[in-house]
């Protein structure tokens, strides 16, 4: 399996075009049908990697809003050896996740990923920003 950004770049087609550097932190990865710039985020679980691919599996955003999240003692978001990896356009016109587990501080890719277009991801665009930790 490649990683979320790796499998859009290469895989779809050019939809996808990731002008980024500098780790990210410059550029923009784009959705080219509607050249919107596309969010980062994730989202860390305190379950097993196990848990978290049974919900990722459903194809259900829901089940993954179920599962316990990573938070600290203050009850704020944290992070875990688990987490959901996504990229998002602001509209929702693309929405891709990808579930990832840590090992020795690497990203390891655990599924494929689950990628959205059109009214799809538009349907679930409010409960992936609810998801994404990072917002």
């Amino acid at each position: 399996m490649k990683p979320l950004d790796e499998t859009l770049t290469e895989d779809h087609g050019g939809k996808f075009q990731d002008k980024t550097w500098l780790f990210g932190l410059l550029g923009a990865f784009r959705y080219i049908p509607t050249g919107e710039k596309m969010e980062v985020g994730f989202r860390y679980y305190a379950s097993d990697a196990a848990m978290v691919l049974a919900a990722f599996e459903t194809r259900d955003v829901s089940a993954l809003l179920a599962l316990p999240f990573a938070l600290d003692e203050d009850g704020d978001a944290d992070t875990s050896a688990v987490a959901v990896t996504m990229r998002y356009t602001p509209s929702g016109s693309a929405v891709a996740l990808q579930v990832e587990e840590y090992v020795q501080s690497n990203p390891q890719p655990r599924s494929e990923v689950w990628l959205l277009e059109g009214a799809a991801g538009q349907a679930v665009l409010a409960q992936i920003t609810k998801l994404d930790q990072s917002a």
